[in-house]
C-alpha cells in the first residue's frame, strides 16, 4: 500500500508539474505571438523608413541639381555684371571725351 500511495503522490506531483508546464507553455506562446506582432510592426516601420529615405534621397538629388543650376545662373550673372561694368566704363570714357570735344568746339566757335 505504501508503494501505491507513493505512486499516487508522484502522479499528483507530476500532474501539478505538468499543469505548471502547461501554464508556462501558454505564457511563452502568448509572448511569442506578441513578439511576432512586434516584429511585424517593426518590419512595416522599417519598410516605411526605407521608402521615406528613398524619397528624401530623390529630393536631395533634385535640390542638388537646382543648386547647380542656381550656381550656373549666378556665375553667368557675375560675368554679365563684369561685362556691363566694362561697357559702363567705356560709355563714361566716351561721354567724357565727347564732352571735352564739345567744349573745345564751343571754345573755338566763341574765339
Amino acid at each position: 500500500m505504501d508503494k501505491l500511495s507513493e505512486m499516487e503522490r508522484d502522479l499528483n506531483k507530476a500532474q501539478k508539474d505538468a499543469g505548471g508546464l502547461d501554464d508556462r507553455a501558454t505564457k511563452l506562446e502568448t509572448m511569442l505571438s506578441l513578439a511576432q506582432l512586434d516584429a511585424k510592426e517593426f518590419d512595416e516601420k522599417a519598410s516605411e523608413a526605407e521608402i521615406e529615405a528613398k524619397i528624401l534621397r530623390q529630393e536631395l538629388g533634385q535640390l542638388e541639381a537646382q543648386k547647380d543650376v542656381g550656381f550656373l545662373i549666378y556665375k553667368q550673372c557675375v560675368e554679365n555684371i563684369s561685362v556691363l561694368e566694362a561697357k559702363i566704363t567705356l560709355v563714361e570714357e566716351n561721354s567724357r571725351m565727347l564732352s571735352e570735344q564739345l567744349e573745345k568746339m564751343n571754345w573755338k566757335l566763341k574765339h
